[in-house]
């Protein structure tokens, strides 16, 4: 039998921690490896318990899931990462698929659903979330037309160190410009 998925749970709300833990934790094939409430101890949660799987809220006290799933995914060995929200929106797919999200889910899904999304982010199955074409247009829309072919290449999964090499700027740049764009968007 494989090992069983480990998830972190990232949420700034015991109770909901502890709903989540009780739901992975009655799964055969996976189990909770930790809790963090904030962008604080989430990277040393990452480091500390090594999970396969971060499920992150997308609302956290001073920050956002998806700002946080873009600086822990510029890590070679990040884990997969699910976004978790109350209040999912097809505009949020865009911003989920710059920040490298794995999956973006809605709270309201049901218990079987998250599971199976979980189960299949660590199989490193394709669950990022489709974008539409108004969400495509709103997000090109509030951003400056010199970050437009930036937009463009990262929605469909040009990696940054080709994106600088394309657009003859540095990583540095790259970085620097995929964050503004975050910041607009998320």
């Amino acid at each position: 039998m494989p090992a069983a998925i480990g998830v972190l749970v990232v949420d700034d709300h015991p109770a909901v921690r502890a709903g989540l833990r009780a739901l992975i934790d009655g799964e055969r094939d996976m189990h909770v490896v930790g809790e963090a409430s904030d962008e604080y101890t989430l990277v040393p949660a990452i480091r500390r318990f090594e999970p396969d799987v971060v499920l992150l809220d997308y609302k956290l006290p001073g920050t956002d899931g998806i700002s946080l799933c873009h600086r822990v995914k510029a890590n070679a060995s990040a884990p997969r990462i699910v976004i978790y929200s109350s209040f999912v929106m097809p505009s949020m797919a865009v911003p989920a698929r710059i920040a490298g999200a794995d999956a973006l889910v809605d709270k309201a899904v049901e218990p079987r659903d998250l599971t199976r999304t979980i189960r299949r982010v660590a199989a490193g199955e394709a669950t990022a979330p489709q974008i539409t074409a108004e969400a495509l247009a709103l997000a090109g829309d509030l951003l400056p037309i010199d970050d437009l072919p930036i937009l463009g290449m990262l929605v469909n999964g040009v990696p940054n160190r080709e994106l600088a090499e394309t657009l003859g700027i540095s990583l540095e740049d790259v970085n620097h410009r995929i964050d503004r764009i975050l910041g607009v968007l998320a």
